[in-house]
């Protein structure tokens, strides 16, 4: 039981291959290859859908009220192990990239990219071994003279085109990711926090990102934060306790932390987190979104007389493992 993480590629006789992409959405998934280890007789896939972007706050006079942005969606995962036999011995992997922040005022977040391992390239009528969709989480919208954002889609994963899913166990065995949260209302309100990170009751190891905090001219707000539940236990790691706390912390409105902090992201055990959202400042420069850890969402911005940018989403991510 000692051997629990297989991101390690000393362990599995090197046969571990992590792939990822730092391109955004925008410039889609750059094409890779997968070549089948001699000698393997398994093969397990885990596609991970990349994160939205947070939705940017809104730039308004001082003494007026503006929304914040709200937070960008979770990707979809897909997972499925299929015998080597039934494998061609190259397969084309296409991880889908961030979806960029909002970064104008009052701009909705990108949408991210789906995850793919396909038998053809790209452009041909997919014949996919394990996907998450076309898409990944959801962009944040964007903060607004009068109201709050609403919150972004989810991230999804396939159940068309990955004939080579049905050759696995748990064909089609995939988890749909978690959608955005509101910034805060342009009467003053604290951007939406996630409260459950890493919730066993969502059945999902990613997480969505917090709204950006809001304004009524006269009052500033704080960005939502990311909020564990007391159902996390690495306390044999060392690095996370039992117990229910914030994981990434929005901004306070004052000075001293506008900034929404970065989601978790680790591969060591796996536990990723969304960013958290930006401070809302009257008289000023507001909090920016947090970037989101990997497939996870960005935080939204603040709103401000300087708007606050949303944060990018968690890129995606594709793990092959041959036996």
């Amino acid at each position: 039981m000692s051997d629990q993480s297989f991101f390690s590629t000393h362990r599995y006789r090197n046969n571990v291959q992590i792939f990822t992409s730092t391109k955004s959405a925008a410039l889609g998934a750059v094409e890779q290859i997968w070549k089948k280890p001699k000698n393997a007789s398994m093969v397990s896939f885990t596609a991970i859908g990349a994160g939205g972007g947070g939705g940017a706050g809104f730039n308004r006079t001082s003494g007026s009220g503006g929304g914040g942005g709200g937070s960008g969606a979770s990707g979809g995962i897909f997972n499925t192990t299929i015998p080597a036999m039934f494998l061609p011995d190259i397969l084309y992997v296409y991880v889908g990239g961030p979806g960029a922040g909002g970064n104008t005022s009052g701009a909705s977040g990108i949408t991210a990219g789906g995850s793919q391992v396909s038998c053809n390239k790209a452009g041909t009528t997919p014949c996919w071994v394990c996907s998450v969709s076309n898409t990944g989480g959801g962009g944040g919208g964007g903060g607004a003279a009068i109201a709050g954002t609403g919150a972004a889609t989810a991230g999804s994963f396939a159940t068309n085109n990955v004939p080579y899913g049905g050759m696995g166990f748990a064909p089609g065995n995939g988890q749909i990711g978690v959608v955005g949260l509101k910034g805060g209302a342009s009467s003053g309100s604290v951007g939406q926090s996630c409260t459950g990170a890493w919730d066993r009751a969502g059945l999902t190891v990613l997480s969505q990102a917090a709204g950006g905090g809001g304004t009524s001219g006269s009052t500033n707000f704080g960005g939502g934060s990311i909020q564990s539940t007391a159902e996390i236990n690495f306390v044999s790691s060392g690095f996370y306790p039992l117990a229910t706390g914030s994981m990434a912390l929005g901004g306070t409105g004052s000075e001293a932390r506008l900034n929404g902090s970065a989601g978790v992201s680790r591969l060591v055990p796996f536990f990723n987190t969304g960013g958290a959202g930006g401070s809302s400042n009257d008289s000023g420069s507001a909090g920016h979104g947090g970037i989101g850890g990997w497939g996870c969402g960005g935080g939204g911005g603040g709103a401000g007389t300087t708007f606050g940018k949303g944060g990018n989403g968690g890129q995606g991510l594709i793990v092959i493992v041959s036996w």
